[in-house]
């Protein structure tokens, strides 16, 4: 599902506030997290605590308190849209991604877009919990087996 340009949310809706805990460390890269499919920005939230870096969750529509706007069902739309709040906030400059499971596949393909748009790509891309993104045309696990 793509949203045309009324429907979209807003770029702060985006994006969830830090987790408790101190600030970061001063001139450290701001940490952008990406959820797995069905989570929520709240899985990061003592990741700021922990880590000592700024920490900025992205909170996709269809979860958590977004419960009641319609989830994407378009990997292209989502990545597109979140580029464009990623963008209209400012949180491109000296930054990381990370994604777990279907958040690492988000993460890998806003990097794309934002260095597609000329955007500075990120400091570094944290994966976790997936597959390389050239593996997902060739999924055959559903030919396995029982055994």
């Amino acid at each position: 599902m793509h949203l045309t340009e009324r429907q979209r949310p807003p770029a702060g809706d985006w994006f969830a506030g830090p987790g408790p805990g101190p600030d970061p460390v001063p001139g450290a890269p701001r940490l952008i997290c990406f959820p797995y499919a069905g989570g929520t920005a709240s899985v990061y939230r003592d990741w700021q605590a922990h880590l000592g870096v700024p920490v900025v969750p992205v909170q996709p529509p269809g979860r958590g308190p977004r419960l009641r706007e319609p989830p994407y069902t378009d990997l292209d739309a989502l990545v597109s849209d979140v580029t464009d709040a990623l963008l209209a906030a400012g949180l491109v400059h000296d930054y990381a991604l990370f994604g777990h499971s279907m958040g690492a596949l988000v993460a890998y393909e806003v990097a794309c877009a934002l260095r597609g748009r000329g955007a500075p790509g990120p400091r570094r891309l944290f994966v976790s919990g997936s597959r390389a993104p050239h593996l997902y045309a060739d999924r055959a696990d559903h030919a396995l087996g029982d055994e």
